[in-house]
């Protein structure tokens, strides 16, 4: 397969698992919700037959003289099974053998490498492997079925905080989190054009440790959000107002992509007209995030917003916005990672668009003339701040935007 094999994300993966009582499920906590990986989902993947047999992995096959002169060909006892490792060299010198002798090799293969998934020289059950030679019978077994009681066998029994190997297709996973997360996929995952099926073959995969780790942290961030959302709409009373809201991680990654776009689009003789993100509205009017949406409008019923800001794919900074008092604060746990020009260039489009935002999006006249299209202003309080080490800074932000919710601004300078 030309598949990118990305160890790591999967990893990430398995380490966020929730503890559940059935055995062949697996839920991972990644993201707002928990997903599920189950038999469903593997067939959905990967097309495979995984329909019920009895005696699934112990079928019942007699062993024939054909039979144990094609195990001896490949140079294998017809009591044992056969790795990879014999396989392949099989593979190197059966030119002249039989058609239907090569397609067994080459089952065998697949048998091997992917369906049970073994160490290069581990041995495949050889009640399985025995199938092969019945080509009809081998064709529609329900491999799905084994392979995917192979892969949740190995995963149940390791223990995530040492090393490992996983038996079995584990390359499903990978594409089932590229499914669960959709823009960790269509941004990593290297889709291919016009979505080929089964799912399985709509991805070429990739490498990157970095790029996956950043993916991650962004949905992490967007979880803990999510969580204080619920927290504020379920028991509004712990929060010291009702006239804020809090957006995602996307909300800061829009208006910065964006703005160039809005920037170089001509406005009308009243400075307005120019051109939005698409979602704008919906983000003006409280109807996203769809998690626990506010559905609270902007300078009407909303006076602050929070959010996370990514500078780099390496840092996190929190942003607080006042509407009422046309200025934002920006808590940044390592002050020295961002320079004052660099900063500048991250928050110019909070600064323009957010009060543009206000006239254009209002619903009345009434409304639009509360406000002004002149920028907000900005500071980055550096005194009593409390800093953090490299790979803290996501927490820290999200810390200082809850101190700041649950209690006041004043408390994050504590």
């Amino acid at each position: 397969m030309d598949f990118g094999w990305a160890s790591r994300l999967v990893h990430y993966m398995l380490c966020f698992q929730l503890n559940i009582k059935k055995k062949y499920e697996l839920w991972s906590l990644v993201g707002a919700d928990p997903v599920r990986f189950s038999l469903i989902e593997f067939e959905q993947l990967t097309g495979l037959n995984c329909e019920y047999i009895e005696h699934l992995e112990n079928p019942r096959c007699e062993v024939t003289n054909e039979m144990a002169s094609f195990w001896e060909r490949i140079g294998v006892s017809v009591d044992a099974g056969l790795s990879s490792e014999q396989i392949i060299r099989a593979l190197k010198r059966c030119q002249e053998w039989s058609r239907d002798d090569r397609m067994r090799l080459g089952y065998l293969a697949i048998f091997s490498g992917f369906i049970e998934g073994r160490k290069y020289s581990s041995a495949t059950r050889a009640s399985l492997a025995r199938l092969v030679m019945d080509l009809e019978r081998f064709e529609n077994y329900p491999w799905g079925r084994v392979a995917f009681k192979v892969l949740m066998d190995s995963l149940r029994a390791k223990d995530f905080t040492k090393s490992y190997t996983v038996d079995g297709f584990i390359q499903v996973l990978q594409v089932w989190i590229y499914h669960a997360l959709p823009e960790l996929g269509a941004n990593y995952g290297n889709p291919l054009p016009n979505r080929p099926s089964p799912p399985l073959l709509a991805f070429k995969g990739g490498k990157g440790r970095k790029c996956f780790k950043d993916a991650i942290s962004r949905q992490h961030m967007d979880a803990y959000i999510n969580v204080l959302r619920l927290r504020q709409q379920n028991n509004p009373n712990h929060f010291r107002s009702e006239r804020i809201c809090f957006l995602d991680h996307l909300f800061s990654r829009m208006l910065r992509d964006k703005y160039g776009e809005f920037k170089s689009s001509e406005p009308d003789h009243n400075g307005l007209g120019r051109r939005l993100p698409g979602g704008s509205w919906d983000l003006y009017a409280g109807i996203v995030p769809t998690f626990c949406a506010s559905n609270k409008t902007w300078g009407v019923d909303i006076d602050e917003i929070y959010a996370p800001v990514n500078f780099q794919n390496d840092h996190w900074i929190a942003i607080w916005i006042s509407i009422p008092k046309r200025h934002i604060v920006v808590w940044d746990s390592i002050v020295k990672h961002i320079s004052k020009a660099e900063l500048d260039e991250i928050m110019e489009p909070f600064l323009t668009m957010v009060p543009y935002l206000l006239v254009e999006c209002a619903s009345t006249d009434e409304e639009r003339i509360k406000y002004s299209l002149e920028q907000f202003t900005y500071e980055r309080p550096t005194v009593g701040l409390p800093q953090c080490i490299a790979g803290d800074c996501g927490v820290y932000a999200l810390k200082y935007m809850e101190c700041s919710w649950v209690h006041s601004v004043s408390c994050c300078l504590l």
